[in-house]
């Protein structure tokens, strides 16, 4: 009957730890997350260039106002002033977008980061010990007869015991699982880092002109 519901799932593909890593779940989508992290770094990367650019624009700005005040140039200053304004208003939209971005992408990463050290937590407390399992196992299968026999030789000679392939293998999972989070968290501190700009200057420059206004 094609209005049948589909039988459910055997209970080990149900139970099995790390189901969604060892199925390549979790795999996909971290491949997704670094696609959509390396792009919003990029974007983050051109939107500091911008922010930079408008900032220094307004620095000269400032600078052209109080150097006409101090030489009492009141065209200087009045033009320096003018441009100063529009210029700052431009920057704040600029910085809100920088400050946008910069939000977005650490919610990601941090969602990335999250994911990962999950599932190295999960392999550390029961998958690696459930597939090191499910190995040993099979390898006690009728069916593994041959591979059964050479096992059994290793054994026997424990100066000479080594791991499987399969063995080695599964230990790489947890070393890969563990590169991956520590390389996340230092992601989400360069971002930090891009969307800052250094003021010191600018704001210097502020202090000067302000004290140059009568009764400010």
């Amino acid at each position: 009957d094609d209005g049948a519901p589909p039988p459910p799932p055997p209970a080990s593909a149900v139970e099995r730890p790390c189901a969604a890593l060892l199925s390549g779940e979790w795999p996909r989508q971290w491949l997704k997350y670094v696609g959509s992290i390396t792009s919003l770094h990029d974007g983050l990367k051109q939107q500091k260039n911008m922010a930079m650019l408008f900032h220094s624009s307004l620095t000269e700005d400032l600078r052209l106002w109080v150097e006409g005040a101090e030489n009492n140039d009141a065209g200087m200053a009045r033009t320096g002033a003018r441009r100063a304004t529009a210029k700052l208003e431009t920057l704040k939209r600029e910085c809100a977008k920088l400050a946008s971005m910069e939000t977005e992408a650490n919610q990601k990463i941090t969602d990335f980061a999250t994911q990962v050290a999950d599932a190295l937590q999960q392999w550390r407390n029961s998958g690696r010990a459930a597939i090191l399992e499910e190995i040993r196992s099979a390898r006690e299968e009728p069916g593994a007869e041959a591979e059964g026999a050479a096992a059994a030789k290793a054994e026997a000679a424990p100066a000479e015991v080594g791991l499987s392939m399969d063995e080695l293998n599964v230990e790489d999972v947890g070393e890969i699982l563990q590169i991956v989070s520590r390389q996340a968290a230092q992601r989400a501190g360069e971002f930090a880092s891009m969307a800052s700009l250094e003021v010191a200057g600018t704001s210097s420059l502020v202090v000067r002109g302000v004290s140059l206004v009568p009764d400010a």
